[in-house]
């Protein structure tokens, strides 16, 4: 995973001019389907015996859904701040060098988790930490695990976790240039024409070079 995305910063720091320029290109030929689009609308309506078409309405949300989406805010808000107290590195200023360390590593997971606001993964973080075995399970103590049927069922989650991200990894475009090249560094050399192709490409759609000389 590491190295996937150490290839995307070398894309991305390599060909920032180009992708610019595609998603602006990208952008306006958005922009110009829009304009054509209501342009035909607008001579169709001035035709004779013109039917407004009845397409979908937009329905809007309803007061529940926003209850039901306060809802889970405030639950990733409650269930965050429960949990940190119980790991907070300043609890444990005066313990062992290992439980504090601990501690810092559960803090940063427990903000990556809730900046993410997958609440069925904060609340599974959550109860691993609240259970105590999150503390215990970074000393490296099995024996003084302090619920060990909810460890074992934590883990057998997160290791159906990683395998899904592993079958994502494995099956990106960028994993594939992992095991076909090399070195990536062939594989960002040769996206140079396929960036030069793509603007070239929307440039003949958004007539962008029609009044060059």
């Amino acid at each position: 995973n590491h190295r996937i995305r150490n290839i995307e910063i070398q894309i991305q720091c390599r060909y920032s001019v180009e992708i610019s320029r595609i998603r602006e290109l990208g952008s306006l030929y958005k922009q110009q389907k829009k304009a054509k689009k209501e342009k035909r609308q607008e001579q169709k309506r001035r035709g004779k015996n013109y039917i407004e078409p009845k397409g979908l309405k937009n329905i809007p949300r309803s007061s529940s859904d926003n209850k039901k989406a306060e809802t889970t805010n405030e639950d990733l808000r409650r269930l965050y701040r429960e949990a940190m107290l119980k790991v907070h590195p300043d609890k444990f200023a005066t313990d062992t060098k290992e439980m504090h360390r601990r501690s810092q590593e559960l803090t940063v997971q427990l903000i990556d988790i809730y900046q993410s606001g997958d609440i069925e993964q904060l609340m599974s973080f959550y109860n691993h930490i609240m259970s105590g075995n999150a503390i215990a399970s970074g000393l490296c103590e099995p024996d003084n695990i302090p619920d060990p049927v909810s460890m074992k069922a934590y883990l057998l989650k997160e290791k159906a976790t990683l395998c899904n991200s592993l079958d994502k990894i494995k099956n990106s475009r960028l994993y594939e240039v992992l095991e076909a090249y090399d070195t990536p560094k062939k594989f960002i050399d040769e996206l140079s024409g396929q960036f030069q192709l793509r603007i070239q490409q929307l440039e003949r759609r958004t007539r962008i070079n029609k009044h060059k000389p």
